[in-house]
């Protein structure tokens, strides 16, 4: 089983991956205002670490690197993961605990992945 985005499916090489998998599941794009479904994709993230409460550990202008950085991917979700993976690992080289992720930790993040 695959996770696919939607655009890929137009793709010649898809047709033919397609006929050798079981079965897809296709990644849905996030609504207009993506910020509030990132909040909850982060969120559950952080849970998953015990960080119960992230509003106060992100700054708005980070969320709006982040929503930026998903149209500017062709609307990938996966991009937006990792761009979050290495803003986050580049916060906490500041500090042992950072106290916030800003859109300048995003901005570094996404510039270091291209």
């Amino acid at each position: 089983m695959v996770a696919v985005q939607q655009h890929w499916k137009k793709l010649a090489e898809y047709e033919n991956l397609d006929k050798r998998l079981d079965a897809t599941i296709e990644i849905p794009q996030l609504p207009k205002d993506a910020v509030p479904a990132l909040m909850q994709i982060i969120s559950s993230r952080a849970q998953d670490v015990g960080i119960e409460d992230i509003r106060n550990l992100i700054e708005d202008g980070a969320l709006a690197r982040l929503e930026a950085e998903y149209d500017q991917s062709d609307r990938s979700i996966r991009h937006v993961l990792r761009v979050l993976d290495l803003a986050l690992r580049e916060a906490a080289d500041e500090s042992p605990t950072p106290q916030r992720l800003t859109r300048v930790h995003v901005r570094q993040a996404a510039h270091s992945l291209g």
